[in-house]
């Protein structure tokens, strides 16, 4: 399992494979970008999941575990997911979100390369 990264041409990348559903990964100050992300790749025949991007209620520890857990669910439930980092940096959660899917041996894109070789490797 390796980060394919895909640039600017994703859409004409992802249609070289099969239908995917494919989960949209990212740091939460990318939200307002991703719906705008997304509507460019209408003419892509893959389903896409995002994070919940419309949570307005407070965050606790708890909302913030029940995002999490149904974020993985969405990641469960995909072919691979898309890791949206235009400033080549990845989070947290980001990071756990790719290992999970590398556990659960999914394919895994990225807009960049990280530059840590302890993720690019993959």
């Amino acid at each position: 399992m390796y980060v394919i990264v895909l640039r600017q041409n994703f859409i004409n990348q992802t249609m070289l494979f099969s239908l995917m559903r494919i989960c949209i990964c990212c740091s939460k100050k990318y939200f307002p970008v991703i719906k705008e992300f997304l509507d460019n790749l209408n003419d892509c025949k893959n389903e896409f999941f995002t994070p919940t991007l419309n949570f307005n209620g407070e965050v606790t520890e708890n909302s913030r575990k029940n995002l999490a857990e149904a974020h993985h669910k969405k990641i469960t439930g995909c072919d691979a997911i898309y890791v949206y980092n235009p400033d080549n940096e990845i989070g947290k959660n980001t990071t756990l979100e790719m290992g999970y899917a590398l556990a659960l041996n999914k394919k895994i894109f990225a807009l960049k390369k990280v530059g840590d070789l302890g993720i690019d490797c993959f």
